[in-house]
Formats: C-alpha cells, sequence, structure tokens
C-alpha cells in the first residue's frame, strides 16, 4: 500500500541506507533520471565526475565537497534529525551530456528494525532551466490525511513525525510538536 502510495506521489522520494545505496526510488525520479535502486546516490543521480573519473559514488575526487553527501552524512550520523536544502547544484551526465541540477530537497532520517535509513524527498529538481518536479506540498501533508497511523522515531526513541490520525488517538494536538 504504501509503495503505492509513494510511487504516485509528485515529488521525487530516494530512501538510502547508511552506505549510500538506493534502496527505493518513485516513479518521480525513475521517469528522470531512469534508473532503480541498489545504486549508490551519486550513482543514480549520475553524478559527472563519477563518469569522468570512473569512480564510484563517495569515491570521487569532489565527493568530500559534495553539499548533498555532506548533509546527509549528517543525518546519518545523528548530528541532525533533519534538513532542508534550498537550490543546491550539483553536474550530472544525463543522455551523455554534461548538465547542472538544482535541486531542493528535505533530507530525514529513519530507522527500521534497528538499521538507519535516509529519506530524501525532492520538492524541487531543475536540469538546464527546465523545472522537472516543483511541487512545494510536502509528504506530510499527504501522510496527515490517510486514516493509517504513521510515525517515526529517533535512535533514541523520540517521535520525530506523527500523522494526524496517530496524533488524535493518542489524545495530542498535531500542531504541538512532542518528544
Amino acid at each position: 500500500m504504501y509503495k503505492n502510495f509513494l510511487d504516485n506521489h509528485r515529488n521525487g522520494i530516494l530512501i538510502l541506507d547508511k552506505d549510500f545505496r538506493v534502496h527505493y526510488s518513485n516513479k518521480a525520479l525513475r521517469k528522470i533520471f531512469k534508473k532503480d535502486s541498489q545504486e549508490r546516490c551519486g550513482e543514480f543521480l549520475e553524478c559527472f565526475y563519477q563518469s569522468t573519473e570512473k569512480k564510484r559514488c563517495l569515491e570521487t575526487s569532489r565527493c568530500n565537497g559534495c553539499d548533498i553527501r555532506r548533509n546527509i552524512r549528517k543525518i546519518l550520523d545523528g548530528e541532525l534529525e533533519q534538513i532542508y536544502i534550498e537550490n543546491v547544484m550539483y553536474e550530472a551526465l544525463l543522455l551523455k551530456e554534461k548538465k547542472e541540477v538544482y535541486l531542493s530537497m528535505e533530507i530525514k532520517r529513519l530507522i527500521e528494525a534497528n538499521n538507519i535509513f535516509v529519506t530524501i524527498e525532492f520538492l524541487k529538481v531543475k536540469v538546464n532551466e527546465e523545472m522537472v518536479i516543483s511541487d512545494k506540498r510536502v509528504m506530510h501533508d499527504m501522510l496527515d490525511n490517510m486514516g493509517d497511523f504513521i510515525f517515526y522515531k529517533d535512535s533514541e526513541l523520540r517521535y520525530v513525525y506523527a500523522n494526524k490520525s496517530f496524533c488524535d488517538f493518542i489524545g495530542i494536538k498535531k500542531n504541538k510538536p512532542h518528544r
């Protein structure tokens, strides 16, 4: 049920493990990048430097300076629970051409069965001045409208997010952050 929900979400959704391997990408991202899971993040996003240097994601000369990588690492390491990044640019090799890709994304930590994952919701994707994804609604707005209870906690078992149905069930107001 949730896979179908995420697949049809207008924004791009990507789920990575601690090694930056893609575990899930929804239709919106697969349509842009023509990729599926089990590749590393930079390989999925067609990082230009991987192709030119013939190296994998996290191994190129530019990886240490990559804003996307740095912020994903902050989330994985528990330095931050979530972060919103606006208009970060990277160079991609799309259809054998070097293109500038601008991304606005929300990165969050997710723990499932003692494994740490990162969810990335792409709110804007612009390739060479062409807006490919520009939906401003965040996933939480959609999850709040579902009748199912949806929540997740951080590594210290504090609630990071709970949808409206769950908040109503446990008797707290949705607008108020709870830890």
